[in-house]
């Protein structure tokens, strides 16, 4: 059902895409014409902008949905035994949590329309010229892209500072049943079927819990054949992969 919902949103957006591309070819000549209304100018290539971001947006959307279609099982009949021990840096958690906001097509269709809102009122009115409605508009837009990351940077110094874990020297041992994890003041062990999703990124394993919560495995502890096996393995649950 992801799949097809997928595949028919990417189909609206490719349409979409065409329908701006031709809009493009007809009415973007007029508005490089000096007898055009520079307010007029301006609204339609905001709304042409927009238009294509959306379309893009959209694009992407489709493809999240074919992704979250759960992948195939191949069987495992291995024994599965990994063992490492981990503690993961302040840098390498802020760069993660960096990358996976960042990334967003929210946050990314968000930026770009204010960016490119920014880029087209100074385009088409001198900064003289500009009146409180527009110079108002720049520092709402400029406040967002400046202050929306610090608070993340915060948010995540915050976090990573008062969660005892990340602290702590852990020992993953993982094997077909479950994942051990044992650290200085806790101990548990989780079942695969715990987990709903897996994600790999460059430098992790991500196990959720949730949409939000997840164990971090941490690859540059782990060797070359031991990366191999996991990625092996998880094609074997039933789960969520990315």
């Amino acid at each position: 059902m992801n799949r097809l919902k997928g595949l028919l949103i990417i189909s609206l957006n490719v349409l979409l895409f065409f329908v701006f591309g031709l809009c493009l070819a007809v009415f973007v000549p007029d508005l490089f014409k000096k007898s055009i209304d520079h307010k007029n100018s301006y609204i339609a290539s905001f709304v042409f902008l927009a238009l294509l971001i959306l379309s893009v947006y959209g694009f992407i959307k489709g493809l999240q949905k074919i992704k979250k279609t759960r992948t195939l099982t191949v069987p495992y009949d291995k024994c599965l035994n990994i063992y490492f021990t981990s503690q993961i840096e302040y840098e390498e958690y802020r760069n993660l949590i960096f990358g996976l906001s960042f990334k967003r097509p929210f946050i990314l269709i968000m930026f770009s329309l204010i960016l490119l809102n920014i880029l087209n009122i100074f385009v088409n009115k001198s900064i003289s010229l500009l009146d409180q409605s527009l110079i108002l508009q720049i520092i709402i837009g400029l406040s967002v892209v400046i202050f929306v990351p610090l608070i993340v940077y915060y948010q995540t110094r915050q976090v990573y500072k008062s969660n005892k874990l990340f602290h702590e020297k852990i020992i993953y041992s993982i094997d077909n049943h479950s994942v051990k994890i044992t650290g200085e003041t806790f101990n548990s062990e989780l079942k695969w079927v715990h987990f709903n999703k897996i994600k790999e990124t460059k430098n992790f394993f991500m196990l959720y819990h949730d949409k939000v919560v997840a164990n971090l495995l941490d690859k540059k502890n782990m060797n070359t054949e031991d990366i191999t096996k996991f990625r092996l393995f998880i094609r074997s649950l039933n789960l969520y992969q990315e």
